[in-house]
C-alpha cells in the first residue's frame, strides 16, 4: 500500500519539473526573440541612415557638379559672335535646284541647327524654310530671316546668369523700322545658345527715308543726270545709307554713297 501512495506523489513532482522547465524555455524564447526583433530594428534604422546618406551625398555631388560648370562668362562682343554664328549655321549648301547638299533629312538638319539654337527656333526655321519633296530635303526660295547685323548698334541686358538679350533697332525695305530682341540662353556645359528671335514694330523718329533721299538730291543738285537714281539702301550706326547709281543699258554705275543723319538733316559722302 506504501507503492500506491508514494507513486502519484513521484508523478506530480515531473509533471511540476517539466512545466518548470517549458516556461523557463519560453522565456528564453521570448527574450530571443526581443532580441532578434531588436536587432532587426536597428539594422532598419541603419539602412534608412545610411539611405538617407547616400541620398544627400547624391544631391550635393549634383549641386557640385552643376556648380563646376557655370556659364561662360558673355560680353557684348561674343554675343555678337554667336548670333553671326547663327546666320551661318543656318546657310546651309544647296544647289541649284536649291537641294540641300549636306543633310539628307529633315531630322539631320534639325539636329546641325540645335548646335546653335534652341529646339523649339531649330523646329521653326526648319517649318518655315525647308521641306521634303520627291525624297530630297529642299530649302523655300524666300528672304532669308532678318540677321544681327554687326555693323549696326546694339545692346546686351541680363535677365539673369543664365539669360541675356541682344537689342538692336534696324531698318530695312523689305521689314521696315524693327527692334529686333535675340535671347541667348546658357546650357549645362556652359556654353551658350540662341534660344528665340523676336521683334516688334518701331515708330520712325525723325526724317524718313524719302526724306532723307530727297536730302541727297538737294546736296547734289546740278551734278545728277537724267538717268540718275538716288535710293535708300539700309541704316548704318543709326544713318540712312543712300546710295546714287546710273542706269546703263546693261549694268548700272554708282555715282556714290552717302550718309544722312536723321536728327541733324546732315548729308556727307562715303568716299
Amino acid at each position: 500500500m506504501e507503492k500506491v501512495i508514494y507513486f502519484p506523489v513521484a508523478v506530480m513532482f515531473l509533471l511540476f519539473a517539466a512545466g518548470c522547465a517549458t516556461e523557463d524555455e519560453n522565456a528564453d524564447n521570448s527574450e530571443q526573440g526581443k532580441a532578434n526583433t531588436s536587432q532587426e530594428q536597428v539594422e532598419e534604422s541603419d539602412s534608412t541612415s545610411e539611405e538617407a546618406v547616400n541620398q544627400e551625398n547624391a544631391t550635393n555631388a549634383e549641386a557640385s557638379k552643376e556648380s563646376s560648370n557655370p556659364p561662360e562668362t558673355l560680353t557684348k562682343a561674343k554675343a555678337g559672335d554667336l548670333l553671326i554664328e547663327l546666320k551661318e549655321t543656318f546657310r546651309v549648301e544647296t544647289n541649284n535646284g536649291n537641294v540641300v547638299t549636306n543633310y539628307g533629312t529633315l531630322e539631320a538638319l534639325q539636329q546641325h541647327f540645335e548646335s546653335i539654337m534652341s529646339e523649339n527656333l531649330a523646329q521653326k526655321y526648319m517649318n518655315y524654310y525647308f521641306h521634303m519633296e520627291n525624297g530630297e530635303l529642299k530649302i523655300v526660295a524666300t528672304e532669308e530671316p532678318a540677321w544681327f547685323d554687326p555693323e549696326v548698334d546694339y545692346s546686351l541686358k541680363e535677365e539673369n546668369a543664365s539669360t541675356y538679350h541682344v537689342i538692336q533697332e534696324k531698318q530695312s525695305e523689305l521689314y521696315g523700322n524693327r527692334e529686333y530682341t535675340y535671347t541667348l540662353k546658357a546650357q549645362e556645359d556652359g556654353t551658350w545658345i540662341v534660344s528665340n528671335v523676336s521683334s516688334e514694330e518701331m515708330e520712325m523718329q525723325g526724317l524718313t527715308q524719302g526724306e532723307a533721299e530727297e536730302l541727297v538730291r538737294e546736296h547734289l543738285q546740278g551734278e545728277l543726270g537724267d538717268n540718275m537714281v538716288i535710293q535708300f539702301d539700309h541704316m548704318e550706326q543709326g544713318n540712312y545709307v543712300v546710295h546714287v547709281f546710273e542706269n546703263m543699258e546693261t549694268h548700272t554705275a554708282t555715282y556714290g554713297w552717302y550718309e544722312v543723319n536723321p536728327e541733324t538733316e546732315e548729308v556727307t559722302s562715303m568716299f
